[in-house]
């Protein structure tokens, strides 16, 4: 039995049409995928940015919290950055008033660019080095000062990652 051309050329013009048809019924599928996919990612992205955000805000007022608790002890706090000279990083109010410079004049200068008497400053550099090598260094001492007073000073240097910190 032979099949008719025009039978033959109907059938596959059918399928062609049909495929056609399912082509373009996966392509609006894909296409609503897409934007649905798209939508997802932006709320993801949103809630990402949400926790994010108040992670920042809370690492933020934790810092905010951890620089007002040190700025208010009565004793002095400073940090030095040993892989910078040795420069100050931080300073409290209690230091910047004993050595009676102000915290400004203080950060990111070092010894031998904020106190007088360089034996003193070559003492606290041997001081910062002993610290490097063994981590801790607790002793009181005579400073003199900026206005050429002299004070009896207790003091506590750890390493504390890469830096020095100092009570």
């Amino acid at each position: 039995m032979e099949v008719c051309p025009d039978v033959r050329e109907k059938e596959l013009v059918d399928k062609v049409t049909f495929l056609q048809n399912k082509v373009e019924s996966l392509n609006e599928e894909l296409s609503h995928l897409k934007k649905k996919l798209l939508c997802s990612h932006f709320q993801c992205q949103f809630h990402a940015n949400d926790v994010f955000s108040t992670s920042v805000e809370a690492v933020v007022e934790q810092n905010k919290t951890m620089f007002n608790l040190l700025n208010n002890i009565p004793f002095s706090c400073f940090v030095k950055d040993p892989a910078n000279n040795f420069k100050y990083i931080y300073c409290n109010e209690a230091f910047s008033v004993l050595a009676k410079v102000k915290v400004n004049d203080i950060i990111g200068k070092n010894d031998y660019e904020i106190f007088l008497g360089k034996t003193d400053i070559n003492r606290f550099r041997e001081d910062d080095y002993y610290v490097l090598q063994h981590n801790l260094l607790e002793y009181q001492e005579e400073c003199k000062m900026p206005d050429g007073s002299i004070k009896l000073i207790k003091t506590l240097k750890k390493q504390y990652h890469r830096v020095l910190v100092v009570f």
